[in-house]
């Protein structure tokens, strides 16, 4: 698989060139992998994307936060991508969403009892989410896992996970991302020794 090159901004319909005059591209000058995230498994499945240039925030761009505590006080997160809408499906052109709720690893562990690529069982990084209908398919990997909150007139998104890998998709199965609390040292070290 080639790494991604290029990323849009502030796009929601692939296919559709009537909203562009707002979408920003930048291309992916480096794409920084946790060190310890090794192909043969699923474990740290975390990296940063540097840019050729900074992103314009407006109203419908705007930089997500990171929730950098353990402790997760609500029940239901939001997956977006741009992934297959289910099993045996293509891919979508219009940015899908997905209301999952959060699952306990104790809970989701025997789903993936038999998965190779986590053969040490899920690890204290990794977090489940699931829904009896929706979920996050292939193509999603590396999407949002968020949860917003209102302060004044704003709904203001965090970061809680980043879609890593599941089984069969749209299955009633949980799906296992990568939990942003456990990385907050790593963003911020990275971005510094970055320059940013």
């Amino acid at each position: 698989l080639l790494p991604p090159d290029v990323i849009r901004i502030g796009d929601l319909n692939l296919y559709d060139d009537r909203e562009d005059a707002l979408v920003q591209e930048r291309t992916i000058i480096r794409v920084i992998r946790h060190l310890l995230y090794n192909t043969s498994s699923n474990y740290y499945d975390i990296a940063l994307l540097m840019l050729n240039e900074k992103v314009n925030l407006y109203f419908e761009v705007m930089p997500t936060c990171l929730w950098l505590d353990d402790n997760i006080p609500f029940s239901k997160v939001e997956a977006a991508g741009w992934g297959t809408s289910g099993l045996g499906y293509g891919k979508t052109n219009i940015l899908i969403k997905a209301e999952l709720k959060l699952m306990a690893n104790k809970d989701c562990e025997p789903y993936y009892s038999q998965v190779a690529s986590v053969k040490n069982g899920l690890m204290d990084h990794q977090l489940c989410a699931w829904d009896k209908v929706m979920d996050t398919c292939p193509g999603d990997s590396g999407g949002p896992l968020q949860h917003k909150l209102i302060f004044g007139d704003y709904k203001v998104p965090f970061l809680v996970g980043v879609t890593s890998f599941g089984k069969s998709c749209g299955n009633s199965q949980p799906g296992v991302y990568v939990k942003v609390s456990k990385f907050g040292s790593w963003i911020v070290e990275t971005l510094q020794q970055h320059g940013e």
